[in-house]
């Protein structure tokens, strides 16, 4: 008698398929080690998850493009300085006199100091005043470096994306490190399984860790660090969160929208690490574990057992 094959059972319509499995998380280095600025390699930060093109390519491009932005203003006076000499006639200048050419040369001599203060701040010195200044430069660069992508083609994410790239290696040249309790781990609600029930928003802890989105690895990495973590709904939340936990730094994780708003509205350093969108943007978004332990162990300094116990008793 033939042996009876019993069918193959059909999977249920809610089956949700297992996560791939987390990338294994660097062991914890000291941060500013030699060993781990080796290990790194020049820029060992300065990408997040975005590795490509490099991030010394990317800051080029950067300022490359700002450059060709600030190069349009006197191009434009110098413009229609030819068309007064072609419709008004010979004996006019052609370096256009008055508002036009004033305005030209003011905006030109402002984005050239902004591109100074930024290249100082990424290549110079450490200065917290030089920090301040480069940031500001960076957020007046913008418009320029955005004008000029647009005109070379490129989309307004590859433009927010190098900006982030670039704030990355100014943060990671300027900030010192800070003990792991003042290093705050912000991250977006989308991380979390859209089917969950528990909100997470206000305490983390709730999580049941199912492994069914990153936040079991982020409370884990989170632990290990010794770092707070906040779920942030929006920018409202976000801002309350920092004001609430007063970090000296803040490893943030979102898209590049977000990241790029939060960067320039925030008054400390702000290190941005993108998320990744395989379901597409704002729902069950994932994170690269190992670039966000870098991170944290680039700017944490690790406290000694019982450290925080003492300083909140006295």
């Amino acid at each position: 008698m033939a042996p009876r094959i019993s069918p193959t059972p059909a999977a249920p319509a809610s089956f949700v398929p297992s996560p791939a499995s987390p990338r294994k998380i660097p062991p914890r280095r000291l941060a500013g080690s030699p060993q781990a600025a080796r290990a790194a390699g020049p820029f060992p930060l300065a990408g997040g998850d975005f590795s490509r093109p490099s991030p010394l390519r990317d800051m080029a491009r950067f300022l490359g493009l700002s450059a060709l932005g600030l190069a349009l203003f006197p191009a434009l006076a110098l413009a229609a300085g030819a068309m007064r000499v072609l419709f008004v006639g010979s004996g006019v200048s052609l370096f256009p006199s008055g508002g036009l050419g004033g305005l030209a040369l003011s905006v030109s001599g402002l984005a050239l100091l902004c591109l100074a203060l930024v290249a100082g701040a990424i290549w110079g010195r450490r200065s917290r005043l030089l920090f301040k200044a480069g940031s500001l430069a960076l957020s007046g660069l913008y418009p320029l470096h955005f004008l000029a992508a647009r005109l070379a083609g490129a989309d307004k994410r590859s433009v927010e994306r190098s900006f982030i790239r670039v704030n990355n290696r100014m943060v990671e040249h300027q900030a010192k490190s800070a003990e792991a309790s003042r290093v705050l781990l912000l991250l977006p609600h989308c991380l979390q399984f859209h089917e969950c029930g528990v909100r997470i928003t206000m305490d983390p802890s709730q999580c049941k860790r199912c492994g069914k989105c990153p936040m079991t690895g982020l409370l884990g990495l989170s632990e290990e660090r010794g770092t707070p973590l906040a779920v942030a709904t929006g920018g409202t939340l976000a801002r309350r969160f920092v004001a609430m936990h007063r970090p000296r730094l803040v490893v943030a994780v979102a898209c590049e929208r977000d990241l790029w708003s939060g960067i320039r509205d925030s008054s400390m350093p702000v290190y941005g690490v993108l998320n990744q969108r395989p379901h597409g943007p704002c729902f069950d978004t994932g994170v690269d574990l190992a670039a966000l332990a870098l991170a944290l162990d680039r700017f944490c300094i690790p406290e000694a057992p019982g450290l925080g116990e003492v300083r909140e008793a006295s």
